[in-house]
């Protein structure tokens, strides 16, 4: 069966201040309460300042019991990977093995640029650090004596020596939580590594034809580490569902221009952004299901964001035909 989730509104600074951490934690609960399977925070230090996930993972980790959390999208090779692997088992054990990893690079933007440089990693070094951070908190996870080994994954890289070092806890999932890529649609060696490193995929397709044709890129490559059926297909997808589809359009219109700058239909072009009716939304949303997402997590406009919530629960998830394989 298929799953949803829906994505926390975290953004800070001058003009998206108007959620504090204490709401971000009653939204979590009432997100659950009103039947959402996963609630999701995204991270951001300076392009698009934010809570920091993993801190705010953790309160939303004791005040719910039953919902997944996870983060969309977490950057991993800003985070050393020894203080990566020992928050994130922290964080697991909290939740009582809850915890899914969304992980990333982030957009090419100056601001994302700059995001790295001042936390001391390259730019150009942004891909080959995260494929080893997976690795490396792969292996400090593993209660397997072979990870002690000095040839274990992720301990000796071009970026750091972690050659003898133990690390506990141990996450409450055996090996660890899982990594899911947001690898784009639109690159195909990115895809084509989804197999090899990963445990699911989370893009943000345009369209759900997009969204079939990379899976299918995915599923078809040779010699993969986990085979396409251990994989979790997930899908990232903004909505703004409203009695009328004009001003549902104008308030994703508005949410566009001022978390990126450009329109509605500009963000469409890259990116699954959809605004209408309930029945259009839900239309829009059974294509991602019929596509084979097994679980969709929701981005809504942050305005009015319990209405928005309610909306979606009450009027367009028991409308969804779940996904059955």
């Amino acid at each position: 069966m298929s799953k949803l989730g829906v994505l926390l509104p975290t953004r800070q600074g001058p003009q998206h201040a108007h959620v504090t951490a204490r709401q971000t934690v009653q939204q979590a609960v009432r997100a659950e309460a009103l039947g959402f399977d996963s609630i999701w925070v995204g991270e951001s230090v300076l392009a698009r300042p934010r809570f920091d996930p993993i801190t705010m993972l953790s309160a939303l980790a004791v005040q719910t019991s039953r919902v997944g959390i996870g983060t969309a999208i977490l950057m991993g090779a800003l985070h050393p990977p020894v203080l990566l692997a020992q928050r994130l088992a922290t964080l697991d054990c909290l939740s009582g093995g809850r915890l899914t990893i969304g992980i990333g690079l982030g957009a090419d933007t100056p601001g994302a640029r700059r995001e790295y440089e001042t936390a001391g990693v390259p730019y150009g070094e942004r891909l080959g650090r995260t494929l080893e951070t997976v690795r490396a908190c792969r292996t400090l996870w593993s209660a397997d004596p072979a990870a002690m080994e000095d040839s274990a994954p992720g301990r000796q890289t071009k970026y750091w020596d972690l050659r003898g070092v133990e690390l506990y806890p141990k996450p409450f999932q055996p090996g660890g939580p899982k990594f899911w890529s947001s690898a784009s649609p639109f690159v195909e060696k990115a895809l084509a590594r989804v197999p090899r490193v990963y445990d699911g995929w989370i893009p943000n397709p345009p369209s759900a034809e997009m969204f079939r044709k990379g899976w299918d890129v995915i599923a078809s490559q040779p010699g993969s580490a986990s085979t396409p059926a251990a994989l979790t297909r997930a899908a990232y997808l903004s909505l703004c569902s409203d009695d009328s589809a004009e001003r549902a359009n104008m308030l994703l219109d508005r949410f566009c221009r001022d978390y990126y700058g450009y329109s509605l239909t500009d963000a469409q072009k890259y990116q699954a952004f959809f605004a209408g009716t309930h029945r259009q939304c839900i239309d829009w949303l059974q294509g991602y299901v019929d596509a084979g997402a097994e679980h969709i997590v929701l981005r809504v406009p942050d305005t009015d964001f319990d209405s928005h919530l309610t909306q979606i629960a009450e009027k367009i998830v028991p409308q969804l035909t779940r996904h059955n394989g």
